[in-house]
């Protein structure tokens, strides 16, 4: 072989991050596996393609707590996205989309957004354990 190609191939092998060796194909570059994520809720196992920190990371539901003081002797609590447990197959409500309530189907982990006095005020964000997508529920007067 010539210089110029031998060159070439070893570029080429850098690039793509394959080098061959007597016909045979070895990897240089390290390989990675998702690794799904285990959650446990009251003394269950259930498997996730996120674990709960990833879910909040990803879909941005930082967890947030405000007392809202009306008079003197009465506090109002207001919770954003609060872990709320796993449901399977929940039923949430849309606002404006028909039929307005929509049965999911799978497992889900669902963080809560609520005026806690008045609960009429609430929406749930909902995260598929199988596939790591999410879905909102709105409840009440939004």
């Amino acid at each position: 072989m010539k210089k110029s190609v031998t060159v070439a191939v070893i570029v080429t092998s850098l690039l793509t991050g394959t080098l061959w060796n007597d016909s045979n194909a070895i990897n240089l570059l390290p390989t990675t596996t998702a690794q799904a994520a285990t959650i446990r809720y009251h003394g269950h196992k259930y498997h996730s393609k996120y674990s709960i920190r990833q879910m909040r990371k990803k879909y941005h539901l930082k967890y947030k707590q405000r007392k809202l003081r009306i008079s003197k002797k009465e506090t109002d609590h207001i919770v954003w996205n609060q872990f709320f447990g796993i449901q399977k197959n929940p039923t949430i409500r849309r606002e404006i989309k028909m039929p307005m309530f929509k049965k999911l189907h799978g497992t889900y982990a669902a963080f809560l957004s609520e005026y806690v006095e008045a609960a009429f005020n609430s929406k749930i964000a909902f995260v598929n354990l199988k596939t790591g997508k999410l879905v909102m529920s709105h409840s009440g007067w939004n």
